[in-house]
């Protein structure tokens, strides 16, 4: 389905907001061109069918909040870090604080993983939010949440400061989903362009219709969900994009999506990148791991 292409990459940037992973298990009807709605902005998973869909052999199965002991399986947070980066200019400071997470997939097919994230602060302060990628089985990807100076205070503008209250930061909730190749399209990844937050990820999508076999896009109107990571020169995932399709795509178009390609960035029709520019500089191929609708009809 997917062309893939080898930009030299360049130093990128990123966005502040939370996508939500819309997999629903039962719904009504949809066609391939409908007007697709904004993304949905927030740091809980919509609801879906309690108990989740049966997975088949190798397919990645539909749940829509893990909160039990498996979450350490799917996540793990680090300690809060400071860069000096796009993104602490974007805020005007030196430095700004994130807290890395690393994503891992330990199922045996291809899966979509959202991962919420929760911090509490001992003086009051509280921030949520979610990051999201598509892992092959097996594969892990390190990205960061929050510019945690937006919602809490830090003792200076260094790299090592620390916030003026104590922060709990927890996985709240993981949610899962399938990967399908779900449309006839030649789906290209161009050269990033623009400079600094403002840097691209170009997407040009080639959409000739829907293919046999997948499931029914879930709703009144469908979101077309584009995700590309980024490998480095020994097939490790390095960095995570996606975007919401809100040109929308129809059948027998051509269209270009231009993800936000770093932290830093602005969203752009809900899309947004997971790292700062650094980690692009490690980037040998861009691979688009899927274009799906973001929310679809699952039985069972």
């Amino acid at each position: 389905m997917t062309k893939l292409s080898r930009p030299r990459p360049r130093m990128l940037a990123a966005a502040l907001l939370a996508p939500l992973l819309l997999l629903a298990a039962c719904g009504g009807d949809s066609t391939d061109d409908a007007t697709a709605p904004p993304a949905a902005n927030g740091s809980t998973p919509a609801a879906t069918t309690p108990g989740d869909a049966p997975a088949a052999s190798g397919v990645c199965p539909v749940n829509s909040g893990l909160r039990d002991e498996t979450i350490t399986s799917y996540a793990t947070i680090g300690e809060v870090t400071g860069y000096d980066d796009e993104t602490a200019k974007r805020i005007g400071t030196t430095w700004r604080h994130s807290v890395p997470i690393t994503l891992h997939n330990p199922l045996d097919a291809p899966c979509k993983i959202q991962v919420g994230v929760t911090v509490t602060g001992s003086a009051g302060g509280y921030t949520e939010g979610s990051v999201v990628s598509v892992l092959e089985p097996g594969a892990s990807v390190d990205v960061q949440q929050f510019v945690l100076e937006d919602d809490f205070t830090f003792e200076s503008d260094a790299q090592d400061a620390k916030p003026t209250e104590d922060l709990d930061i927890k996985v709240s909730w993981i949610a899962t989903g399938p990967v399908y190749d779900y449309y006839d399209a030649d789906v290209t990844v161009g050269e990033p362009t623009g400079e600094g937050a403002d840097t691209v990820l170009p997407v040009t999508i080639v959409k000739r219709g829907i293919k046999d076999g997948v499931p029914k896009a879930f709703g009144i109107t469908a979101t077309d969900f584009i995700y590309v990571v980024g490998h480095d020169a020994s097939g490790k995932t390095v960095a995570t994009f996606y975007a919401a399709d809100a040109k929308f795509v129809y059948s027998g178009e051509t269209g270009t999506h231009n993800i936000p390609a770093t932290f830093a960035g602005t969203p752009n029709g809900g899309g947004m990148a997971f790292q700062g520019l650094a980690a692009l500089e490690d980037i040998a191929e861009y691979k688009v791991v899927t274009y799906q609708p973001n929310s679809m009809q699952h039985e069972g």
